[in-house]
């Protein structure tokens, strides 16, 4: 059961409960076959008792393991009253009860033992998988490093597509890392992330949205722009604002809505432009 709960993984449930109901059926087995009880019965009662207390393992384990104190301090008393019911009968009427409830103490009590220390070895590897560091803040560290010194890394498909399994979740590294993707005339003025419902944030999605601002500042050569990020449920919001100096119509940017971006939207006038696009994740 030891080696059971450190290699499996931590949420293999399944495997456990059958482990440890195997575990414990065979032990109650080893009593039960060297009985007279057992020895007297017929084939079909003996093959009908094994599997009893093989289901009677494997059920009981599922609910020892599932934390389940009611059924775990039920199954104990049970077991020690089945004992001393067995023993009084054997001893007033010369019966062989003792035979059976002795095998049924030996599941119970044996999963309930055992099942206590599977289910302590779990926590504890819940607790040192819990106490790990974060890595999302060296990830940053190095991607910002490796994009800075291959800046056309940015646009390569090949390098965004290896990075569709890598996630950072921690808002300071999130705009740290858009502050290394984004042109030195975009500052990044704002980052706000709905807790309530992101855990983590898919590096895939803020390089893509990176690189479609870079497009539009290309294409609008616009000077001294303000970039506010959303995360949401949905993916990436994006507002990027601009003084209109270069006069840019509302005509001029309908090429932007050709970026590989989920949703776009413009507003313009004679003193500002206002660019919004969405990726998701």
């Amino acid at each position: 059961m030891t080696v059971l709960a450190h290699r499996t993984e931590v949420h293999a449930h399944k495997t456990r409960v059958l482990g440890l109901g195997l575990a414990s059926a065979l032990l109650s087995w080893s009593w039960w076959v060297n009985t007279s009880s057992f020895e007297d019965a017929s084939w079909t009662a003996r093959g009908i008792s094994l599997a009893f207390f093989l289901c009677l393992s494997i059920f009981y384990s599922a609910a020892v393991l599932q934390s389940r104190s009611i059924l775990r301090w039920a199954g104990a008393v049970a077991a020690c009253l089945l004992v001393l019911i067995g023993l009084v009968l054997d001893a007033f009427l010369n019966s062989k009860t003792s035979d059976v409830a002795i095998g049924f103490a030996i599941s119970l009590l044996s999963v309930n033992f055992w099942g206590h220390l599977l289910r302590a070895r779990v926590n504890q590897a819940l607790l040192r998988f819990n106490r790990q560091p974060d890595q999302s803040a060296q990830l940053v560290t190095h991607l910002g490093s490796l994009l800075s010194r291959h800046p056309e890394l940015q646009d390569d498909p090949d390098f965004l597509a290896t990075t569709r399994m890598l996630q950072i979740k921690d808002t300071e590294d999130l705009s740290t890392l858009f502050k290394c993707l984004l042109d030195n005339r975009v500052t990044l003025t704002g980052v706000t992330v709905d807790r309530s419902h992101i855990k983590r944030i898919p590096v895939h999605s803020v390089l893509n949205a990176a690189q479609v601002c870079r497009k539009i500042i290309a294409f609008t050569h616009i000077e001294d722009a303000q970039l506010t990020v959303k995360v949401s449920l949905g993916g990436l919001l994006l507002d990027l604002n601009a003084s209109n100096k270069a006069m840019i119509t509302q005509q001029a940017l309908k090429p932007l809505y050709k970026l590989e971006a989920d949703s776009f939207q413009t507003q313009v006038n004679d003193q500002h432009i206002c660019i919004s696009w969405g990726c998701r994740f």
